[in-house]
């Protein structure tokens, strides 16, 4: 089960690795733009982190927690993927969340009985 567990958060690290290193989502940065601010870096990781931990939550109303339009968001995300260290930070937090969540996952014994209770 670890290794199903370990395959899920590959493929969303993967899915949103590819998203932000996709060439036409990123735009030429224009010279009046607003840099990222640690809150916004830091709201954007709790947002993924939040989907990534329950597959089940729909963006919008996550960021809604956040006071946050789903507008005001993906321009978090525009602002964040023209920036490759930000980028980087964001993939390494996102994978720390992963790795922290997998520890406390155990995987079920499938039917297996243990035969010390025998």
């Amino acid at each position: 089960m670890r290794t199903m567990t370990g395959v899920a958060v590959g493929a969303v690290l993967a899915g949103v690795l590819l998203f932000a290193r996709c060439p036409q989502a990123q735009e030429p940065a224009s010279p009046n733009e607003t840099p990222v601010s640690e809150s916004e870096l830091q709201t954007y990781i709790d947002v993924y982190g939040a989907m990534q931990a329950d597959h089940d939550l729909d963006i919008q109303n996550v960021v809604a927690q956040y006071h946050l339009t789903l507008e005001e968001f993906r321009d978090i995300e525009r602002r964040i993927q023209r920036q490759p260290a930000l980028v980087d930070r964001v993939r390494q937090a996102l994978l720390e969340k992963a790795k922290a969540r997998a520890s406390f996952v155990t995987p079920p014994t499938l039917g297996v009985e243990n035969p010390d209770t025998e």
